[in-house]
Parts: structure tokens; C-alpha cells; sequence
């Protein structure tokens, strides 16, 4: 039996390759969340629960500023090809 995870996020304003790369200076991973029918969520998670996750494959719950909790799946990692870095996450939402 896997123990479930829960994270707290930020939402984020700045999109972008530079917002990203200032994020991950500051020790923060961008990340993304999909829904169906849904606009998708950016948000920011703090770099040592991305480390946590990055291999996980059951649901778990995102609670994000301003917006509420999610449920949601690992749905991809993008990694620095140099140094294995994790540079994004993105998130599927999971509905009952």
C-alpha cells in the first residue's frame, strides 16, 4: 500500500522560459495542471516536493493557492538532459 502524498502550490502569473528559469533559482519547479473542459492551472511547487514525486504513479492531492485541491496524476517530468534537473511537471486532474 503506497502512502498518499499531498503538496501546496502557488499559483503563477509569469509564463515563460525566463519566469521558469527564475523559479528554479529560487528553488521553485513550474508546474502545470490539465482538466477537461477546463482551463489548464500554472503553478509553482516548492523544488524538494517536486524530488518527492517525481516518480510517483498514484493519485495525489494539490492543494493551490486561490484556486482550491486537486486530485491529480504525474502525467509527464521534463528533465535537464546535462545534470537530470527536474525543469517541469505536468499534472492530469482526476475526477470521481
Amino acid at each position: 500500500m503506497s502512502k498518499s502524498i499531498s503538496l501546496t502550490a502557488t499559483k503563477r502569473d509569469e509564463l515563460g522560459s525566463t519566469a521558469s528559469r527564475r523559479l528554479r533559482k529560487q528553488g521553485f519547479i513550474p508546474a502545470v495542471i490539465y482538466s477537461a473542459g477546463v482551463e489548464t492551472i500554472s503553478f509553482q511547487l516548492d523544488a524538494a516536493q517536486a524530488e518527492q514525486i517525481e516518480h510517483y504513479e498514484d493519485t495525489l492531492t494539490i492543494a493551490i493557492d486561490g484556486i482550491g485541491t486537486k486530485t491529480a496524476i504525474v502525467k509527464d517530468v521534463q528533465y535537464k538532459a546535462i545534470n537530470g534537473q527536474i525543469l517541469s511537471i505536468d499534472f492530469q486532474e482526476v475526477k470521481a
